[in-house]
């Protein structure tokens, strides 16, 4: 053997493997590129076909038996169609032995084997599996006198596992999907039924006020100055429990509609310097009664502020109720007001707590409460914060939380318009 038959040789070989890997990635790349099972047959079949210039090329898939085997999809450009064609294993005891081994097998036939049409043919039979799943098998025929060269024989196993790889990738994701609409579902029946409960509530919520209101002045008329003192005090904590309850509904309401709740916004300018006191003026008595001291500070260059104000106010009402709730006796809670570049910060904080790392991701969440809180003591559904994030990005706005050195602050940042 000369030199030069060598290097052409060696030089045939680079080529060959070069254009087997140019190939395979074609093949592989259209069969990843698709998420439908029937796709991925059909270009499994398609490409090989059309690459290694073969008469047939088909998928047969095993049921979950493995006793028979349905041909899901194949190409032919001169044998009869056999897809859907249900072949019983036991009938070819020797093949699907090997084939079910994950062995590959090629011979050459004159009989017909499945029924075919008689002709002299070569068979190529390359099983579809992952790790130990066998899922069926690959099958190339052409002429009898062309063999599959070693090449092409390792172009179909590439393939074969690039199936398999996509059949297991396609139901994963189809399951996936059939989670995620299940999930949504779910969702959407929990939306419903919060809704349906909520104005529920709120009409109850609503005659129980009514009642109350109602039999205060139906009492004051009969006792008048001779009640008894405990009366106002009874009736104090009734008044308060229908306002919590009502606040409560309207809180559900709010989350379960929060989608259009930005369309009734009605912005107008407020003056912070004189709106926060008067927010904070109906909490002077409660930070009194719990022994808390209180701290308001708004800074001078607050220019008016163009913002829906009753959102704005549910807002910095929770932030401050929670304040007042949290703090311990003798702590401070501080309320302040100022401008950085072209935003707006409104903090929040109260000393002598302070919300553990790992909780602080999860404080926004809905329904979800700091799990060291006595809910007896403190109260309260954990829907408060997970609103007030809600109704801030309506605003336009977001806000931050910072929790270390026994201070927690929540500040809202509000974009000056």
């Amino acid at each position: 053997m000369t030199l030069e038959f060598q290097a052409q040789k060696r030089t045939d070989q680079l080529k060959q493997a070069l254009n087997y890997q140019f190939l395979e990635e074609n093949i592989s790349q259209k069969i990843y590129k698709n998420l439908d099972e029937k796709q991925i047959w059909q270009t499994a079949t398609r490409g090989l076909a059309q690459i290694l210039k073969v008469n047939h090329c088909q998928i047969e898939l095993y049921d979950s038996h493995k006793t028979t085997a349905k041909v899901v999809y194949e190409y032919s450009t001169t044998l009869s169609l056999e897809q859907g064609v249900v072949r019983k294993t036991d009938d070819f005891p020797e093949l699907y032995k090997q084939l079910l081994n994950m062995q590959l097998v090629q011979f050459g036939e004159i009989i017909p084997l499945f029924g075919s049409q008689p002709h002299q043919m070569t068979r190529l039979a390359c099983p579809i599996y992952k790790e130990q799943d066998i899922l069926g098998n690959l099958w190339l025929i052409r002429p009898k006198d062309k063999i599959f060269q070693e090449w092409e024989i390792q172009l179909v196993k590439q393939v074969a596992n690039q199936c398999a790889n996509a059949f297991y990738q396609t139901k994963f994701y189809q399951q996936a999907r059939k989670q995620i609409r299940e999930l949504e579902e779910l969702n959407q029946q929990k939306d419903n039924f919060l809704k349906a409960i909520s104005h529920e509530l709120r009409g109850h919520a609503t005659s129980i006020q009514l009642a109350a209101q109602t039999l205060e002045n139906l009492l004051e008329g009969e006792i008048g100055t001779k009640k008894n003192k405990v009366l106002p005090k009874v009736f104090n904590i009734f008044q308060r429990s229908c306002q919590r309850q009502t606040q409560l509904v309207n809180d559900l309401l709010t989350l379960c509609h929060i989608d259009s709740y930005q369309k009734a916004l009605l912005p107008k300018f407020i003056d912070l310097s004189t709106w926060i006191p008067q927010l904070v003026e109906p909490f002077i008595e409660r930070v009194y009664i719990q022994q808390q001291k209180l701290k308001v500070d708004i800074a001078a260059n607050i220019p008016p502020l163009k913002i829906d104000a009753l959102t704005l106010e549910r807002i910095v009402v929770e932030l401050i109720n929670n304040a007042c709730k949290y703090t311990p006796q003798r702590e401070t809670i501080d309320i302040s007001v100022k401008k950085i570049k072209d935003m707006i910060h409104i903090s929040v904080s109260n000393t002598g707590v302070q919300i553990p790392v790992s909780e602080q991701k999860r404080i926004f969440e809905q329904f979800y409460r700091l799990p060291d809180n006595d809910f007896w003591t403190v109260g309260g559904t954990g829907l408060g914060l997970n609103l007030v994030q809600k109704l801030t990005q309506v605003l336009g706005g977001s806000i931050q939380l910072k929790s270390k050195d026994k201070k927690t602050t929540f500040t809202l940042l509000i974009p000056v318009k």
